[in-house]
């Protein structure tokens, strides 16, 4: 992998992490028309700390405000992705090789943001149709339950092609959030599934094998999946309050039909 690539793979990954459109189906697709041989799940991983870094400045002091209970829900929530990602972590990395597989999982991503698109943006009319599709509660009135079901949204997200973002979004506004707790929620439940992801990578990257890759490519991902990441958050942030989920949603299955034709 060149320095070159590095940042158009890091670019890709901070572009695609937060928006629901799966950042790791982004880089399966590329890796491979970039004709990239080395495990994309190593890169990805790495890269996913660049993105970890964007959260924690784009939240910055909002984050000293989020109450024990929160963390706690955070906490409940993150155990179906660490279960999943522990048990079957040789399972997923095989995934990562299949570009069939991520058109797929593409499409349902699409799926997963028309709903969302859905519940925000009521098309039929009624006296209350609106309040009835949309929740108006916050992360503190979450159920640890209901927490649960948020985090089996994101450990099915762990498949490559499912947006990470777009499953635990679209799971928090099922359960009645509001579009902006969702937003929120949704990447208070990323901090620890990233760093989680990095910890159960590093023995790998610090193996005789990954120490033979060059740094420079990587630590150029890093950057520019950080710089990008800043950017995609915004953007998130705004698509959300807009309720404009169903772009992305025809943005997915078109790729995944695309995928499915041209990528093995």
């Amino acid at each position: 992998m060149t320095v070159g690539q590095g940042l158009f793979l890091g670019a890709i990954q901070g572009l695609t992490e937060f928006l629901p459109i799966s950042s790791s189906g982004h880089l399966v697709i590329f890796q491979q028309l970039l004709g990239l041989t080395e495990p994309v799940l190593t890169f990805d991983v790495f890269i996913h700390m660049g993105t970890l870094l964007a959260i924690l400045i784009f939240f910055g002091r909002s984050l000293f405000k989020v109450t024990f209970r929160e963390w706690v829900l955070v906490a409940i929530g993150t155990v179906p992705a660490a279960a999943v990602g522990i048990l079957f972590k040789d399972q997923i990395a095989a995934m990562f090789s299949s570009g069939r597989t991520v058109g797929l999982e593409l499409i349902v991503s699409g799926c997963i943001n028309f709903y969302t698109d859905r519940k925000l943006n009521p098309r039929k009319p009624g006296k209350d149709n609106s309040s009835k599709l949309e929740g108006n509660q916050t992360t503190e009135q979450l159920t640890p339950l209901k927490s649960i079901g948020i985090g089996i949204a994101q450990a099915i997200a762990i498949i490559p092609g499912i947006s990470r973002s777009g499953s635990t979004v679209a799971g928090a506004v099922a359960f009645g959030l509001k579009r902006e707790e969702a937003f929120r929620f949704s990447f208070l439940l990323a901090i620890p599934a990233l760093l989680g992801a990095g910890v159960l990578e590093a023995k790998d990257v610090l193996s005789a094998d990954s120490l033979s890759i060059e740094v420079a490519p990587y630590l150029a991902g890093v950057i520019a999946a950080f710089g990008f990441g800043l950017a995609s958050l915004a953007l998130f942030r705004y698509v959300i309050n807009k309720a404009k989920l169903e772009w992305f949603g025809w943005y997915c299955v078109i790729l995944g039909v695309i995928a499915l034709v041209f990528i093995r």
